[in-house]
Order: structure tokens, then sequence, then C-alpha cells
């Protein structure tokens, strides 16, 4: 099977900058608490899914708070904290 792709069609996407549709594009600083907070939930051999079903939150919702869609609730900072031993300034 060949696939051929049009190079404008390429440049064209480039060029618009748009989100593709259902995407939320995030900014710098929460990209870079994204991956601080899975550098955590790693260095206790966590995964997204393990730390959810601790705090009693589905996968997909943890994922959804965690990359900024949707806000954590305080008792969900201060399970989080607790189970990742990180200071509760740390989702500021």
């Amino acid at each position: 099977m060949v696939l051929f792709i049009c190079t404008d069609c390429i440049l064209r996407n480039q060029q618009s900058k748009r989100v593709p549709t259902g995407g939320v594009k995030l900014n710098i600083k929460s990209q870079k608490k994204f991956l601080e907070l899975r550098g955590q939930i790693a260095k206790k051999g966590l995964n997204v899914a393990k730390l959810a079903k601790m705090i009693g939150v589905t996968g997909t919702c943890l994922y959804q708070k965690m990359a900024g869609r949707t806000e954590f609730k305080l008792n969900e900072i201060r399970q989080i904290s607790e189970i990742l031993d990180c200071d509760y300034n740390f989702f500021k």
C-alpha cells in the first residue's frame, strides 16, 4: 500500500497553528508541571491509573486534571501529596 501526502496540506496545517478538534493546547507552565508530576508518580513506582484508584477517581479523570483540563479538588491534592511525599505548593 502506498500513501501519498499532499505537502500543501501539511504546510497549511503548520501555518494555521490550529489545535485538532477536541484537543487542548497546554501552555509551557502546565506542560512542565504535567511532566514533573508524571516523574513523581514514576519515582514512587506507580502509574496514573494506580494513583487514580488510590485517590478514588478514574484514570481518565486524573489524567485530565494533570493536563490542566480540569482542576484538582483540595482533598485530591492532599491525598496525592501524601502518597507522593511532595509539598502542596507543587500544585500551584
